[in-house]
This record gives structure tokens, C-alpha cells and sequence, in this order.
């Protein structure tokens, strides 16, 4: 059996969550569904190693390609509050918040809804260009994180809970979505970002780590 999977077992009982190996692969523990790109489930409980080499012939499971290629997996990701790297903009009934630092660049929130985030223009969030409702529906779809809100006079933002689970992307991502602790190859666990919502909770890009909401890269 290769470094792709380890199978169900009570080692894979307990609270959800990823741990970042050095230079290797990321092991999900835990009660944890895993999707392909289509959405079919993979895998779910147990413990299971994701590719983050991006060479793995068994996506999205690593086949120790990692090892072969002497992937460099050096972290890179802020530990530090995500308090202290976000924006916040008020406006009536909403409460806007930007982490520009987890930004993927999808776009959703720009082809959506210009009026209020805006490419060519500083700030990049203008509260006041639409309804709180409307704001709301676009920044609950960010595929980042990099977008959370608050409503009304709030100051936490909103965190509606969701099952634990990874769904691969082609060539791109896994969306994390639900309560699940990362922890880096320190031992450290990263703040658990706020508005873990209906697109998940972190995010790294290969060959280095990086965090925002909703994926791992």
C-alpha cells in the first residue's frame, strides 16, 4: 500500500482535520468525505493522503510522486490573526469584510456584482452599490475566503456549519468545506477562518502553503 492511502480505521475516528506532512502530502483524518471534480464521493471517514505535488498519476490521492520529484513543500502560509490582514466596510444591514492576502482571483465576486466589487477601482468593496441581500448572496459564494460578512451591527462574521469535506478541482484546488482544524508540519493549527461557509475553510497552493477560506492548493 503507497503513501496514497492508509484506508478506514479507528485512527481515523475523531475530530476532522488536515495536517500539512513535510515536502509530502496532506493527511486527512477524521470524519471527512472526499469528492472528485465531479462530485462523486471518493472516500469518507478514515485516513487519506491528498497530493500536493500536483505530479501524483492517482489524483487527487499522493503515489509518493512527491518523494520522486523532491517536491519542495516549504510552508508559507500567515499564521498570524486573520483580523489583522482583512478590511471592513459598513454599510446598512451588512457588514463586508476583504482579506485581499487569500485572494484566488476567480472573479465570481466582480462579474457578479461590479457595482460593489470593483476591479479597476479603490476600494475594491463598495457596500453601498447594492443590497445587503444581494452583497450576502455574492460574498457566500466566494470560492476563496478572501469574502466574509457580518449582519447588521455584528461584529463576528456569519459561520453557517456544513459537513466536513474535500472536493478536488481539475488541476486546481480542493474546496474544504465544514469544520476541519489544519495543522501545519510544526504542529501549529491555523486559525480556522471566520465565514467558514458554503465554500469551505483553507486553501494552499503548491509548491508553497497558503490559507484562505475555501481551499486547498
Amino acid at each position: 500500500m503507497t503513501a496514497q492511502e492508509t484506508g478506514p480505521s479507528s485512527h481515523g475516528a475523531g475530530p476532522a482535520r488536515i495536517d500539512v506532512t513535510e515536502h509530502g502530502p496532506y493527511r486527512v483524518t477524521g470524519d471527512v468525505a472526499i469528492y472528485d471534480a465531479e462530485g462523486n464521493l471518493l472516500r469518507e471517514g478514515g485516513v487519506w493522503h491528498l497530493c500536493r505535488c500536483g505530479g501524483s498519476r492517482n489524483k487527487p490521492f499522493c503515489d509518493i510522486t512527491h518523494g520522486l520529484k523532491r517536491f519542495d513543500g516549504s510552508e508559507s502560509a500567515d499564521h498570524g490573526p486573520i483580523a489583522k490582514r482583512r478590511d471592513s466596510y459598513a454599510a446598512d444591514g451588512v457588514m463586508v469584510y476583504d482579506d485581499r492576502t487569500v485572494c484566488c482571483h476567480y472573479g465570481q465576486c466582480t462579474s457578479r456584482l461590479p457595482a460593489v466589487f470593483r476591479a479597476d477601482a479603490e476600494p475594491f468593496v463598495d457596500p453601498e452599490g447594492a443590497s445587503a441581500p444581494e452583497i450576502i448572496g455574492v460574498v457566500g459564494g466566494c470560492p476563496s475566503g478572501a469574502l466574509a460578512y457580518a449582519r447588521g451591527d455584528a461584529a463576528e462574521p456569519v459561520e453557517p456549519e456544513e459537513p466536513a469535506s474535500i472536493k478536488a478541482t481539475v488541476d486546481g484546488a480542493y474546496g474544504v468545506r465544514g469544520s476541519i482544524t489544519v495543522f501545519g508540519t510544526d504542529g501549529r493549527a491555523y486559525e480556522i477562518p471566520c465565514a467558514a461557509t458554503a465554500t469551505g475553510c483553507s486553501c494552499w497552493k503548491p509548491p508553497n502553503t497558503r490559507f484562505s477560506r475555501a481551499t486547498l492548493r
